[in-house]
C-alpha cells in the first residue's frame, strides 16, 4: 500500500484521540495534573514501542502479525485486538451518548442520540485510515482552537491558590492517578497508531508529538477546572470541563460556553469511535477475505447501536464501566506491544 500519509495526518489522528479525553475527564484530586503530566512522560516510550513493528518489518498489522506469530496465531491475536477495538467502540460511543443525554437532562432518546453518533462514525470510518488521516488534520485545529479558547477565556475566573498547596500527600498520592491517565486515553491510542501501519512515512514522530501536545492540554485542563471550580467542586459533578466552560462569557452575544466542548467533543469522540470501528473493519476483512469491509464495519455499527439502547444506564453505571474498561484494556495492550514488538526485532535479525 502506497504510503501517502504524513507526520502531521498521524498527529492530527492520534491527537483527535488524546482531546476528547479532556472534555469528560472526570475531576481527580488537586494534583491530577501533575499525574497526568507524568502519564503523558511516560506515555513516549510507549508510543515507540507501539511504532517499532511497523518500523522494523513494514506492512500493514495484519502483515506484522502474521510474520512475528505465524499465521493461524496472528489471526488469534487479531481477532482478540477486533474484540478490544469493538469494545472500545461501544464505550466510546457510550461516553457521548451519556454524555448528550446527561447535559440535557435526558431529554433526548438514547435511540437518537445513538443513531446520529454512529452514522457519523460510519461516515467517517467508510474512507478507510487514509481518508481518516487526511479528514483529520484540518478538524483538529477546530478543536484546538475551541479548546485553547475556552481555557483562556476562564482565565479571569481562575484562583491559583486552588492549585496549592501542590503534593500534599507526596508523589504516592498521585500514583493511582497517573496509571489511571496513562492506561486510556494514552494506552488507547495503540489502535490508532496499529491502523497506521504501513501507511504513513512518520509514524513515531507523529505520535510523540501528539502524545506532547495531548497531554499538556489534559494537564492544563485538569488544572484549569481545579482552579476555576475547586477541588470540592469539580468533583461534585460529572463534567468539569463542561461546568467550567459555562462561565464563558463574552458581552451579551456569547454567553454559552458550552457549546465549544460540545462540539469539540462530538468531533473527537466521533474520530476516537472511527478509529475503532476502523480497525474492527480492517481487521475482520484482512483475516476474512470473504466478508467486505463495508458489511464488517455496517454489523459492528449496529451491534453498538444495539448496545447503546439496550445497556445506556446512570452515569454512575458508566464510569464504573470505564474504569472497568481501563483496567482491562492497559495490560492486554501492554503485552501486546512488548511481545510484537520483540517479535518484530526477533524476525527481522532472524532474516538478515
Amino acid at each position: 500500500m502506497n504510503q501517502t500519509l504524513h507526520g502531521r495526518q498521524c498527529w492530527a489522528l492520534v491527537l483527535l484521540l488524546l482531546t476528547g479525553w479532556s472534555l469528560t475527564l472526570p475531576a481527580g484530586s488537586r494534583d491530577s495534573w501533575i499525574a497526568i503530566v507524568l502519564a503523558a512522560a511516560l506515555s513516549l516510550p510507549l508510543f515507540a514501542l507501539y511504532c517499532l513493528p511497523a518500523e522494523t518489518l513494514g506492512g500493514s498489522l495484519t502483515d506484522v502479525l502474521n510474520r512475528v506469530y505465524g499465521r493461524i496465531g496472528g489471526t488469534a491475536v487479531l481477532w482478540a485486538l477486533c474484540v478490544l477495538a469493538f469494545w472500545g467502540l461501544c464505550m466510546s460511543s457510550l461516553s457521548f451518548v451519556v454524555f448528550l443525554r446527561t447535559v440535557a437532562e435526558e431529554q433526548w432518546p438514547v435511540w437518537l442520540i445513538a443513531g446520529f453518533f454512529l452514522l457519523t462514525v460510519l461516515t467517517a470510518a467508510h474512507g478507510g485510515a487514509q481518508k481518516m488521516g487526511l479528514w483529520a488534520e484540518p478538524v483538529v485545529w477546530v478543536v484546538l482552537a475551541a479548546l485553547i479558547l475556552s481555557l483562556v477565556l476562564t482565565l479571569k475566573d481562575a484562583d491559583w491558590r486552588q492549585a496549592l498547596p501542590m503534593l500534599a500527600d507526596g508523589w504516592r498520592g498521585i500514583q493511582n492517578e497517573t496509571v489511571y491517565a496513562l492506561a486510556a486515553p494514552f494506552a488507547e491510542c495503540w489502535f490508532a497508531a496499529a491502523l497506521l501501519f504501513g501507511q504513513s512515512r512518520n509514524l513515531r514522530t507523529g505520535c510523540l508529538a501528539a502524545a506532547v501536545t495531548g497531554g499538556v492540554l489534559l494537564a492544563w485542563t485538569a488544572l484549569r477546572n481545579i482552579m476555576v471550580l475547586g477541588e470540592m467542586g469539580a468533583q461534585a459533578v460529572w463534567y468539569p470541563t463542561y461546568s467550567a466552560a459555562g462561565l464563558i462569557e463574552i458581552g451579551k452575544s456569547f454567553q454559552r460556553g458550552e457549546v465549544l466542548v460540545s462540539g469539540s467533543l462530538l468531533l473527537c469522540s466521533a474520530a476516537r469511535a472511527a478509529v475503532f470501528l476502523c480497525f474492527f473493519g480492517d481487521g475482520i476483512s484482512g483475516s476474512l477475505p470473504s466478508v467486505p469491509r463495508r458489511t464488517a464495519i455496517v454489523t459492528a455499527a449496529a451491534a453498538c447501536f444495539a448496545v447503546c439502547v439496550l445497556s445506556v444506564g446512570g452515569t454512575m453505571d458508566f464510569l464504573r464501566a470505564e474504569v472497568f474498561y481501563r483496567m482491562v484494556l492497559f495490560p492486554i495492550l501492554l503485552l501486546v506491544a512488548v511481545f510484537t514488538a520483540a517479535g518484530a526485532v526477533w524476525r527481522s535479525r532472524r532474516e538478515e
